[in-house]
């Protein structure tokens, strides 16, 4: 009950902040649909992140640790962007992140996660590291960063 009254209230206040939900919707729209595939633990900041990238008009797909995220790409799924956390069971992220590139994938990839793991995604061959939570503008940083909105 806690939680989901707390998620209607994050929920509310991303729609509210920063001019609305249709703050950014402008900088995406040219770009039509974008498909990201967000690779980690599903917690709040996840949630959190899931919604801001549908507010950029993103469809997003979710995978719980880097093992289910490759095969998302070995079944043919294709996607504009992959979000990946570092600490997850099975396979991390920068196992992951590694093995895509290996595979010759040439998707961004951003790296993230709660303490600064920069270098070691970089090695890894991700595009670029963002340090979680996020807020809206930050994000819109990032994904103009990387060229996904100008």
């Amino acid at each position: 009950m806690a939680r989901s009254r707390f998620m209607t209230e994050i929920t509310s206040s991303l729609q509210t902040c920063n001019n609305g939900p249709d703050a950014f919707t402008e900088r995406s729209a040219s770009f039509g649909i974008r498909r990201a595939l967000l690779v980690g633990h599903n917690n709040y900041a996840w949630t959190i992140l899931k919604i801001l990238l549908q507010q950029f008009g993103f469809d997003v797909a979710e995978s719980e640790n880097g093992l289910s995220g490759m095969k998302r790409f070995h079944d043919g799924e294709k996607y504009d962007v992959v979000i990946i956390n570092r600490y997850m069971p099975i396979m991390n992220g920068l196992q992951a992140t590694h093995l895509l590139r290996n595979m010759g994938f040439m998707i961004k990839i951003v790296g993230i996660c709660s303490d600064d793991c920069h270098e070691e995604f970089l090695e890894a061959g991700a595009d670029a590291f963002q340090i979680i939570p996020m807020d809206r503008i930050e994000l819109a940083a990032l994904l103009e960063a990387i060229g996904l909105i100008n």
